[in-house]
């Protein structure tokens, strides 16, 4: 059985699961999100602490609460290194971070090459992307607003080319994910990938964008394996989630 198949079987097998706790939380009253955000991150803490000196690498920093989450409850955390492109955005992630001397935020979008790009900005900084809005993008209630601003682009090949370290990479940069990944080759090829948490779409909200099969299929390929999938965003409107955040371990 190939990767690719065996983590379909689990998305089925763990949708289902998830589905039910979904359920149970939303009948009690509990936050969703706050739930399952915590679940996923049990996972992210067991595959770092497994292997010392690990990098955190945070891409897509925004507020910087995955990377705040990591700093406090993960000890063998070598380094944490955030990219965020919005020049808003990282002065807040420099000033949060201004004590913590194993933490570096670059002011670079990450994609598959080095260069420049536009990133589509939004009245909610959250959604700001390298990609165009789509059609589906119902939520987008400030998309009349967006403004477009050249940023600095680097992959994460080009960025970790001569470092001999083991990663750990959160990927959060609305729609533009499997750039992200085609950036990382060498680090995948090399095996110095330990795992990866991605946030992935059900809906396209942005052009061009990558949903989940083709993520899936992608970072199968590298011989990993679904460890957790857990709910991004919930939309409550809709009774039904728009995103789920992807743990994957490396075999």
């Amino acid at each position: 059985m190939n990767n690719f198949v065996r983590n379909s079987l689990d998305v089925i097998d763990l949708f289902m699961h998830q589905t039910k706790r979904a359920f149970r939380i939303f009948r009690h009253g509990k936050s969703l999100e706050s739930d399952f955000y915590l679940f996923g991150m049990k996972s992210v803490k067991e595959l770092i602490t497994s292997v010392e000196d690990v990098v955190f690498v945070d891409v897509g920093g925004y507020k910087g609460t995955v990377s705040e989450w990591v700093l406090s409850n993960v000890g063998s955390i070598k380094s944490v290194v955030i990219f965020e492109p919005f020049y808003e955005n990282y002065n807040k992630l420099k000033d949060k971070f201004r004590t913590k001397e194993n933490v570096e935020v670059v002011n670079k979008a990450v994609s598959s090459f080095v260069g420049s790009s536009n990133l589509n900005v939004f009245d909610h900084k959250g959604l700001n992307s390298l990609c165009a809005v789509g059609g589906n993008a119902y939520s987008f209630d400030t998309r009349e607003n967006s403004v477009v601003t050249p940023v600095d682009v680097i992959s994460l090949d080009s960025y970790f080319d001569d470092s001999d370290s083991q990663f750990f990479v959160k990927v959060d940069v609305q729609g533009a994910e499997l750039d992200v990944l085609k950036g990382m080759v060498k680090l995948f090829e090399s095996d110095r990938i330990l795992g990866i948490i991605i946030e992935i779409s059900v809906v396209d909200f942005y052009e061009s964008q990558s949903l989940s099969v083709d993520l899936i299929a992608y970072i199968s390929q590298y011989n990993f394996v679904i460890k957790s999938i857990n709910y991004g965003y919930f939309d409550r409107s809709m009774s039904r989630p728009l995103e789920y955040d992807f743990v994957f371990a490396k075999i």
